[in-house]
């Protein structure tokens, strides 16, 4: 009896990012990145200094503003990410990501005075603005940024941090995907990447599950100065940010 034929890889099931966008040339991908740059622009012009002195129906008005931008750089940042995932190791997605991200970057900093300036309103000046039912409908958000009032920082310090954050922990981050993207794991005189080895530890046979276990543990051990130097860096980034916050533990 014949067996049927193994799927090559090119047939197997992978993300439609349609419902996104079609690509990264998308002529709506560049109107969103070129829309989410004028409401950054236009909001900072419009509220900055302003937010904490707002009426109930103007400050509902400006949250809907910002939620809209939030909605777009959602959009934008999920879809260049999920672009790159697909394939980590390709530099052209990778150049993609970085850019993509720079702009969103451009436009947070713009708007970082914005939830600082929610936090500046006083505890009873919040309280009243909540009876109004625009403002109420976005308590939820109100609250949880609110939460960070005894954490915040001057805004100049706190654009330069966002600013910085892209040649900084993201790119650390970055670095440790595709780093680990490119190793290659030997499981039973095979070559194969890490998703392979991670896919085969819940395999039915336990000595498929062996052999990826030690293939996993032995190339992993060969690098792990580079890995202990990428998480070394990030919790010491943190440490610094979490004593400028003044937060009592890593984990509050």
């Amino acid at each position: 009896m014949t067996k049927p034929a193994k799927k090559p890889h090119s047939s197997l099931p992978r993300w439609d990012l349609t419902d996104l966008y079609r690509g990264p040339d998308d002529t709506a991908l560049k109107s969103d990145l070129a829309r989410m740059a004028k409401i950054a622009a236009t909001m900072q012009k419009k509220y900055l200094g302003k937010i904490a002195k707002l009426t109930a129906p103007k400050l509902a008005a400006a949250i809907a503003e910002y939620e809209t931008i939030q909605e777009i750089t959602g959009k934008l940042g999920s879809y260049a990410y999920l672009y790159y995932c697909l394939n980590v190791t390709d530099p052209q997605r990778g150049q993609f990501l970085q850019s993509i991200n720079e702009a969103l970057n451009n436009a947070g900093t713009q708007l970082v005075f914005f939830t600082l300036e929610i936090n500046l309103i006083l505890p009873a000046a919040y309280k009243t603005l909540l009876k109004n039912c625009a403002v109420a409908h976005y308590k939820p958000w109100l609250d949880a940024v609110r939460d960070y009032r005894n954490h915040m920082l001057p805004r100049d310090l706190e654009e330069k941090l966002h600013e910085k954050d892209v040649a900084g922990r993201s790119a650390w981050v970055r670095l440790f995907d595709e780093y680990e993207a490119h190793l290659r794991f030997n499981v039973n005189g095979k070559e194969m990447p890490i998703s392979d080895v991670l896919n085969l530890l819940s395999h039915t046979d336990e000595a498929q599950r062996k052999a990826a276990a030690g293939a996993l543990g032995k190339t992993l051990g060969k690098n792990i100065a580079t890995f202990s130097l990428i998480t070394n860096t990030l919790a010491k980034d943190k440490a610094i940010e979490d004593k400028w916050r003044k937060y009592p533990s890593p984990e509050a």
